[in-house]
């Protein structure tokens, strides 16, 4: 019999320094990304915004794979060195 993850009782912490409590800059302190290109599908958005913004003040260029391009435009207009292009895995079609 398989043991359940419910609440997250098979988690073990693995050392890493980070907790629960530790931000997107925390994680990013000190690494520099730039010249390196990130591509964050979902980018303008909840968790992946806070991604986008984590990655471009590091120096990356983030790629944003985004189903509303004039929603994304709207939430990255103050973000630089972010680049949007239009993507819903729901339509192969489109790209």
């Amino acid at each position: 019999m398989r043991k359940s993850n419910d609440q997250g009782a098979l988690q073990k912490p693995i050392g890493s320094g980070f907790s629960a409590k530790s931000t997107t800059s925390d994680v990013i302190k000190g690494i520099d990304l730039t010249g390196k290109i990130a591509i964050v599908t979902g980018g303008n958005t909840g968790i992946g915004l806070e991604t986008t913004q984590t990655l471009a003040a590091a120096g990356a260029t983030v790629i944003i794979l985004a189903r509303d391009i004039d929603k994304a435009k709207r939430n990255l207009a103050d973000i630089a060195n972010v680049e949007i292009e239009q993507m819903d895995l729901m339509d192969p079609g489109l790209h």
